[in-house]
């Protein structure tokens, strides 16, 4: 019996959360501010059938491959280029102590300000995963 109940307790729990939601819609009366989940459902049925949608999901999935994979590039040759020369390891150890040091949100904030909004999370990926295969590779 306790195994049946621990298994439907996510659908407890969601169907808790849509009425803490459903409401805190209502009470605030307010569609712009707290939507309900209702109408949220449809909007998102409605944004499913666009095609223009895919093309951006396809879109933000490839940017963020590339700029994995140039993270991964420009770490792995950077360590390897570190590991062969202290001298490079050195001119390096700042540079990857400042971008790890960095957080995130204020990167994110400066490449809005600074990038338009396709390539902002491609430096921001770039930025979080560059140090990450460095630091691995060396």
């Amino acid at each position: 019996m306790k195994n049946k109940l621990k298994s439907f307790a996510p659908i407890f729990t969601l169907i808790i959360l849509i009425g803490c939601w459903y409401v805190v819609a209502m009470s605030v009366n307010a569609t712009i501010l707290v939507p309900t989940p209702h109408k949220v459902f449809i909007s998102f049925g409605e944004i499913l059938g666009e095609i223009s949608f895919y093309k951006s999901i396809i879109s933000s999935v490839g940017r963020t491959f590339l700029s994995f994979l140039i993270g991964f590039i420009l770490g792995v040759m950077v360590a390897i280029v570190a590991g062969i020369s202290s001298f490079f390891e050195k001119l390096f150890y700042p540079i990857i102590i400042l971008v790890r040091a960095t957080p995130t949100m204020s990167i994110i904030f400066l490449c809005i300000i600074w990038f338009n909004s396709q390539i902002s999370p491609m430096v921001v990926c770039l930025t979080v995963i560059f140090p990450l295969f460095y630091s691995s590779t060396l």
